[in-house]
């Protein structure tokens, strides 16, 4: 977030404090709007960019062979080395599930085991309705007479 809010204010930066916060507040303005509008327009539960990935990974689990071990844990093996993921836990022993709140490939091979669907373990941080609440606060217009 960082990195992109900084290039995004960044001809703001060199000028007189005032001014800069003023310019970063129709900034944001702007970037809200696009935001809320962008989602409006979406139709699905996941963010499209969280999705997008998703779909990557979900090619990279048909290189791995899970195996049940019991009730919702599984070993799954893929390149030669194994992980162990617990799809009640929302965890895999590859740490990337537990890291990101999207589920690895491992993860995913897992759940297609199951016939289940991956969206339904994504963290609720990447969903619309999370999404839409982060910017449905409103910066209002300031009145400079």
């Amino acid at each position: 977030m960082s990195k992109s809010f900084n290039a995004y204010i960044l001809e703001s930066r060199d000028k007189p404090l005032i001014i800069m916060a003023e310019l970063i507040r129709k900034a944001l303005i702007v970037r809200f709007q696009d935001k809320r509008d962008k989602m409006k327009n979406y139709v699905g539960r996941i963010c499209p960019n969280i999705q997008k990935k998703i779909e990557g990974l979900k090619e990279l689990s048909n290189q791995c062979i899970p195996k049940w071990a019991f009730d919702n844990l599984f070993e799954v093996k893929c390149h030669g080395e194994k992980n162990i993921v617990n799809l009640v836990a929302y965890t895999c022993t590859c740490r990337k599930w537990d890291l990101t709140g999207i589920p690895c490939k491992h993860a995913i091979s897992a759940i297609f085991f199951k016939h289940e669907v991956v969206k339904d373990y994504v963290s609720h941080w990447y969903t619309e309705d999370t999404y839409m609440r982060a910017y449905k606060y409103i910066i209002y217009p300031i009145y400079a007479g």
